[in-house]
């Protein structure tokens, strides 16, 4: 979309041929406090092979470690860049685990020092699974002194610790509790000198997600002699079960405002580098650049064409704020299409529709959140026919639709125990 005046283009917005959402809209270099500052980790998804993590400019080589479970590479993502891809890493999040994670080859890469610091990285929780904490990043050593970005298994939120050693010796900020199955986009800043609540916070989709913290405590040196790990603690215990499709870090001394004017640039880049993400950001614009508004805060899906050699278009669950866009072929199977699905407002008729024990079943019965449902959660029911020859099968009456008014029915099905089916 592009608004033209006499002088010059007024906005140009949603070109998404030339400007995708994508990680390659996040520019390396952060600014705030008037510093502009380059990152010293940055990683895509798409630099990652089964057995070593290139990084994206800024940070070590990333080597792979581990016994157990593999990781998976090129598991796509809802963006719709050349450099948009994911790792999926295949850990239990406990202290046990030796699945497969990486680890940077030398043991200064990603020290912090006394310095403030902003995380930023592009993900998806899984179904919650067992174990404790899934870990995403981690620079540690024994003592402990260094720092971790987890996900916690029981609320599935975001936390950072800063460890300084001795008891307790750590801080921790967290975010709300998140949805699983969904991706989301993450920034945390930390003021290492705010004596206040205003110390450190997270955002989520660019939006603040709980209340600050006072990081004071530590603001020793986090820095330490082991090594920086992607995907699982220090010793590769509490590996991730995450995909991940984007990380960086910067550092810098003394580089966030004080008091409450650190949270209010915090807010700022936090909701521009989602809008650049996301594409909601204009190429070209005068006035305010992005919406004061997006009104979708439930999660939502968008649609992709994955050239992965099998041609198919893959389903992605998004959470709020993010804009929902779609990657398809034309009719002729010729031509790429990218653009944006206009949200109408929908109400679903289907009482039940995610709960068919509720149905009457018949011959048959129903197993709650037997199944996995194609965003990945363990949200689908299952259909158990049982020993009876009859017929099965499940109904449910939601009235009768009125004349000339037009609906749309969906639905998602796959074989379970050798039988067919109907609609």
């Amino acid at each position: 979309m592009r608004h033209q005046s006499p002088t010059g283009p007024l906005l140009h917005l949603f070109d998404f041929d030339r400007f995708p959402p994508s990680v390659e809209r996040l520019g390396s270099l952060l600014t705030i406090n008037s510093i502009a500052v380059s990152p010293s980790l940055r990683y895509s998804g798409a630099h990652a092979t089964a057995s070593a993590w290139t990084p994206w400019g800024y940070g070590p080589f990333m080597g792979i470690q581990g016994a157990g479970d593999a990781v998976n590479i090129l598991q796509g993502s809802p963006l719709l860049g050349t450099l948009d891809n994911s790792v999926k890493f295949n850990g239990g999040g406990a202290i046990g685990d030796n699945d497969q994670y990486y680890k940077s080859l030398n043991t200064t890469d990603g020290n912090v020092g006394t310095e403030d610091l902003v995380l930023e990285f592009v993900l998806r929780i899984p179904t919650t699974g067992a174990g404790s904490a899934d870990m995403l990043f981690s620079k540690m050593d024994a003592t402990p002194i260094g720092w971790n970005t987890r996900v916690n298994v029981t609320d599935n939120a975001l936390y950072l610790y800063l460890y300084v050693g001795g008891a307790p010796g750590y801080t921790g900020v967290n975010s709300s509790a998140l949805p699983v199955g969904v991706w989301l986009h993450a920034m945390c800043f930390v003021n290492r000198d705010e004596a206040s609540i205003n110390g450190a916070q997270w955002y989520v989709n660019g939006i603040l997600h709980n209340t600050g913290v006072d990081v004071t405590a530590r603001s020793a040196s986090v820095s330490n002699s082991d090594y920086f790990v992607i995907g699982a603690a220090r010793n590769g215990t509490y590996c991730s079960k995450e995909n991940i499709a984007y990380f960086a870090m910067w550092k810098y001394a003394s580089w966030h405002p004080a008091g409450v004017a650190g949270p209010a640039a915090w807010a700022t880049v936090a909701a521009n580098r989602f809008a650049q993400l996301t594409g909601i950001y204009p190429a070209q614009s005068r006035g305010t650049a992005i919406p004061t508004t997006k009104a979708r805060a439930s999660v939502g899906y968008v649609d992709k064409y994955e050239p992965d050699g099998y041609g198919a278009r893959k389903l992605y669950q998004v959470g709020g704020q993010w804009l929902r866009t779609c990657d398809r072929q034309n009719a002729a199977g010729t031509a790429r299409i990218k653009g944006m699905l206009i949200e109408q407002t929908a109400i679903n008729l289907t009482e039940y529709s995610e709960t068919f024990g509720s149905w009457g079943p018949v011959n048959c019965s129903a197993t709650v959140d037997g199944a996995v449902a194609p965003n990945g959660t363990q949200t689908a029911d299952a259909m158990n026919s049982g020993v009876v020859t009859a017929e099965h099968y499940m109904q449910d009456v939601n009235g009768a639709a009125t004349g000339a008014t037009k609906y749309t029915g969906s639905v998602w099905l796959k074989q379970k125990d050798g039988y067919g089916w109907s609609l």
